[in-house]
């Protein structure tokens, strides 16, 4: 079977990287393989490959392709060396990398791969004991987190921490994680939000210039008042500078009602700038940019809290997988991208 004109560029695009997205039973596995078999035809040791799958049963079929390919080739010295060529998981990988080179991370080469039916559990006994101490000295951001939101129970608030937990795990760099945190609630960060409303809604005043003057193009003698108070509304728009101004001049604007027998054309342009006016009253219902913003500033004391408590819990299950050397294939493959 002839392979398509992609995957033709999927087997033979060299010198320099590429990504191949396809869906389930595309050729995926056949592509590769016959992309593995070009390398080793122009000279490359089959040692030299990296060939990662996500799974064993996958890794398995990936090898026993190549087999057979290798075979059907006459490449003797390729099968030779097979059992030595890195063709395995993504998990398997990362773990020989970290066993070989944790000594750079202080990582011990006898690493445990933790279950992770264990580790969870061992999770939510580190946050339970962090919780109870804070119970034990009363704390008044525990007490006032959990009265607001789940009364006064904690479940919520430990599934809320693991969700977060989950999310640093996700990530490659869980320093810049919680830098990220911490700089999402500076001052900084919160004249920039300031400036990103009013940017956006003074690009929307922008728009709904144009929409006007697309009704008044179409207006006739007859809608002598809608045409007024348009031009009204046109000539307040064009001395908009700020959000106060922009909320000012829309919310205040009142359309007159079109005169009987009026064109479809006209009133198709007055409906969609009644439309578009509306959306704007939605999307900004504060009638100052403080209060546009009050509801960011209203989450920074429980955002700040919850960001607080997961930092030092998070530091604990570190503190732990470190003292026992049992560790979860997402911190295993943390510490391989950093050493590689």
């Amino acid at each position: 079977m002839p392979y398509t004109k992609e995957q033709e560029l999927a087997i033979n695009e060299g010198g320099k990287n590429i990504i191949v997205s396809a869906g389930a039973g595309s050729g995926k596995t056949q592509v590769l393989t016959q992309r593995i078999l070009r390398h080793v035809k122009e000279g490359v040791d089959i040692r030299r490959l990296l060939i990662l799958t996500f799974t064993k049963a996958a890794a398995k079929e990936m090898k026993e392709r190549v087999v057979k390919l290798l075979n059907k080739e006459n490449l003797t010295e390729a099968i030779h060396h097979i059992d030595s060529a890195y063709i395995t998981t993504f998990d398997s990988f990362s773990l020989s990398i970290v066993k070989k080179y944790g000594y750079y991370l202080n990582i011990d080469k006898d690493i445990m791969v933790a279950d992770e039916g264990v580790l969870k559990s061992i999770t939510k006994d580190i946050i339970n004991e962090y919780l109870e101490k804070l119970y034990n000295t009363k704390n008044s951001e525990l007490s006032t987190f959990l009265t607001k939101y789940t009364q006064k129970k904690d479940d919520k608030l430990i599934d809320l921490i693991i969700s977060v937990l989950k999310t640093i795990d996700l990530t490659s760099n869980e320093a810049l994680f919680f830098e990220n945190i911490s700089n999402y609630y500076s001052d900084k960060h919160y004249e920039f939000l300031k400036q990103k409303v009013e940017e956006l809604i003074l690009q929307k005043v922008k728009d709904l210039k144009y929409t006007v003057l697309d009704v008044l193009n179409v207006c006739d003698q007859a809608n002598e008042k809608l045409s007024d108070s348009l031009s009204v509304l046109l000539d307040d728009l064009l001395k908009v500078t700020n959000y106060e101004e922009a909320i000012f001049v829309i919310t205040n604007y009142s359309s007159p009602r079109l005169a009987k027998n009026t064109d479809q054309e006209l009133k198709d342009a007055k409906e969609n700038l009644a439309k578009e006016i509306k959306d704007i009253k939605e999307l900004f219902c504060y009638s100052t940019l403080e209060e546009a913003i009050l509801p960011y500033i209203e989450s920074k004391e429980d955002g700040m809290f919850i960001y607080s408590i997961t930092k030092e819990i998070y530091s604990l299950i570190k503190e732990f997988k470190m003292k026992n050397n049992y560790y979860s294939f997402s911190d295993i493959a943390k510490m391989a991208i950093t050493l590689v």
